[in-house]
């Protein structure tokens, strides 16, 4: 097993994983997770350069008495200080999210995949054309390849989906909280790939009382994961089965 997941990382990153690895070794399947919340593509690209993922920012008198510049020169640096230091720091954040938000405080930032604005953008069409060349990739070198469609946790959590709105004074008329799903799967349809979306089978876990996402992380939790590899396992099981 190949763990390729690194933290930032695009389809178009995934497409040279796949490239790379399946030069170097064989393999009987794939799995490749999209995270809708920000793995849509605006464009593409064939090399990445190295970049830093976190910037840590020092603290420096404001030159000026604005709150930008304010919260660039103290507010950040004492975020960046804290949450090095200080779970509790972070937990606070998190159960603060809603304020922080309207503060502009927060890294969290308004999906843009789930404005209907933006239903008409090439992401959707960019985005499926990675994918078909990664199961193309890994097809030329017998690799079936499972795309796995992973919502935010504020498309399966309604009090998370709640904080968004509130904080970033998002109007309910403009989002909808499917259209990543439905656009995305609707546009990989016609390439006939192999797709897994975890929408509404998250959503039917969460209803029962399961917490699948972070509270401090806003990643999966460990019941999240378990939920997720239950969903998964049938699916891979029978990859592996005809594969052989």
């Amino acid at each position: 097993i190949r763990n390729a997941g690194v933290n930032g990382y695009s389809p178009s990153q995934y497409l040279m994983w796949v490239r790379r690895l399946a030069e170097r070794e064989p393999f009987d399947a794939a799995v490749v997770l999209l995270y809708l919340g920000n793995d849509l593509l605006d464009w593409r690209t064939e090399r990445h350069q190295p970049f830093q993922q976190t910037v840590l920012r020092t603290f420096h008198w404001p030159a000026r008495l604005t709150w930008s510049e304010i919260v660039s020169s103290l507010l950040y640096p004492l975020n960046d200080f804290l949450k090095q230091r200080s779970h509790l720091f972070v937990l606070g954040k998190n159960q603060a999210r809603t304020l922080l938000m309207r503060l502009g405080l927060t890294y969290l930032y308004v999906p843009e995949e789930i404005l209907r604005e933006n239903a008409n953008k090439p992401r959707w069409k960019l985005t499926a054309d990675v994918c078909r060349d990664i199961a193309a990739t890994a097809a030329a070198r017998n690799i079936p390849v499972l795309f796995v469609l992973v919502p935010g946790n504020y498309q399966v959590e309604p009090v998370v989906f709640q904080q968004y709105l509130e904080g970033f004074d998002i109007d309910p008329a403009t989002v909808d909280l499917e259209q990543p799903n439905r656009l995305l799967g609707a546009t990989l349809a016609p390439y006939r790939l192999r797709t897994l979306d975890l929408l509404d089978t998250l959503r039917a876990e969460q209803r029962k009382g399961k917490r699948l996402y972070g509270r401090v992380d806003v990643h999966f939790s460990p019941e999240g994961n378990d939920a997720v590899e239950r969903i998964l396992e049938p699916t891979i099981v029978e990859m592996l089965r005809t594969a052989h």
